[in-house]
């Protein structure tokens, strides 16, 4: 169809502060050189987003400076991170997605034992103030003022509208991942109100008697996931994808203490979704990201051309852990 409008964006970065309970900032993350693109046509939308590099940095005494980025060393010719987007405008019923791609780049992960635990503190702060209870007169307060009438995921609440996607392809993620400690971490963990009793890495790693106090460049390695006609709610989707991910991170982290086989597969956790699931790791290099104009040309025929034209395997890189 003819072209109704479009849009670019271009940012030169935007950031963030976390900030701990003393008022002490702890890190600074951000998106820098945000290239976006969104066109409408009578029945297409289509949006792009490229990101130059995403970065994190320690702003702490302890550590090193940047505790997040892009590996220098790979990929230095692609966006850090790369989303694109096709939608169908012509259906009502549901959201009708022709396709859906996430690309990352390489990274690096690099952390320091002190800082980590500061960050767990903070977060631990914010899941206890996230229970406290309201007071009983606040709650009446509330009441009276007729709050009582929203309601939030509900029963009663409307159908989602379904997501139909035509092509959903995620692709792999690899995280060089290096730290540093003393072992106080794990001490912590076996600490009652340590708050992290309840993390199920940790919890084994305390069963098999590990402790780790270093880890010198350990492949983190998410495989690529790619969907073909998936057709479930937002929520359902999600759900999956996210099981997915956590279960493949999990695989990752018990591999470095010799237990991933405490795990099933998680490819199992989204096989339901559509008629083509595939669920592999290739270099992130391997994996391009077709803008919408590529695939709007036909240069994306689907998950088989991938498999066919990837050379790829078991990642055997070996690491140091102490």
């Amino acid at each position: 169809g003819g072209l109704l409008w479009s849009y670019e964006w271009e940012f030169a970065g935007v950031g963030v502060s976390l900030v701990d309970s003393q008022l002490q900032e702890l890190v600074y993350g951000g998106l820098f050189g945000v290239d976006a693109a969104y066109r409408r046509t009578s029945c297409e939308e289509e949006f792009e987003c490229k990101v130059a590099r995403v970065q994190a940095d320690n702003q702490t005494d302890s550590g090193p400076e940047v505790v997040f980025c892009p590996d220098p060393n790979k990929g230095t010719d692609r966006p850090t991170l790369h989303v694109s987007v096709v939608k169908s405008t012509q259906y009502r019923d549901m959201q009708y997605f022709k396709y859906f791609a996430i690309g990352v780049r390489e990274m690096v992960l690099d952390l320091e034992e002190a800082f980590v635990i500061r960050l767990l503190d903070a977060a631990q702060n914010v899941v206890d103030a996230s229970t406290v209870s309201p007071p009983d007169e606040k709650t009446d307060s509330l009441r009276a003022s007729g709050y009582t009438k929203l309601r939030f995921l509900s029963k009663d609440a409307p159908a989602q509208d379904k997501i139909y996607i035509e092509l959903l392809q995620l692709h792999p993620i690899l995280v060089t991942m290096s730290f540093t400690g003393t072992g106080a971490i794990m001490q912590r963990a076996s600490t009652e109100g340590g708050g992290l009793s309840y993390n199920p890495m940790f919890g084994a790693m305390k069963a098999l008697g590990v402790v780790v106090t270093s880890i010198d460049k350990a492949p983190i390695e998410l495989n690529a996931l790619v969907l073909e006609r998936p057709f479930a709610t937002s929520q359902e989707l999600v759900s999956s994808i996210r099981k997915h991910y956590k279960t493949q991170l999990l695989h990752q982290l018990y591999k470095l203490i010799g237990a991933f086989e405490f795990l099933g597969n998680p490819v199992g956790l989204v096989n339901n979704l559509g008629t083509g699931v595939h669920d592999f790791f290739y270099e992130p290099a391997q994996g391009i990201t077709k803008s919408p104009g590529e695939f709007a040309k036909g240069v994306s025929k689907g998950s088989m051309s991938l498999l066919r034209n990837i050379n790829y395997g078991v990642f055997n890189g070996v690491s140091k852990i102490t």
